[in-house]
């Protein structure tokens, strides 16, 4: 990186409730043509079957495009805490190499 930072780079990324972002629908429509790149970071996509904010089929349009794995819920616009979705978390972190699998 310039001027002797370390560059930065995300081994996962975790994305609840996303939807389009209406100025780059365009842009977000590319990435879903576009090819997985190497050595990316682990996604996982937390979504809810009713969320009046932010509709699952907005959150599957950013998965489609973004890549990864996708958990859905019963809740509404929040970030679930149940057993289910706390495998899927510790599901991300350990593939993405930032939990050993002792501590999962």
């Amino acid at each position: 990186a310039a001027g002797g930072e370390p560059e930065l780079g995300a081994s996962a990324l975790l994305l609840v409730g996303s939807a389009p972002p209406g100025p780059f629908r365009a842009q977000l429509a590319e990435l879903a043509n576009g090819v997985e790149v190497p050595g990316g970071p682990r996604v996982l996509h937390v979504m809810s079957r009713n969320d009046p904010i932010n509709p699952t089929e907005g959150a599957r349009e950013v998965a489609r495009a973004v890549g990864g794995e996708v958990f859905e819920h019963d809740g509404e616009h929040i970030v679930p805490n149940e057993e289910a979705a706390g495998r899927a978390y510790v599901a991300l972190l350990r593939d993405a190499g930032l939990l050993s699998a002792a501590a999962a």
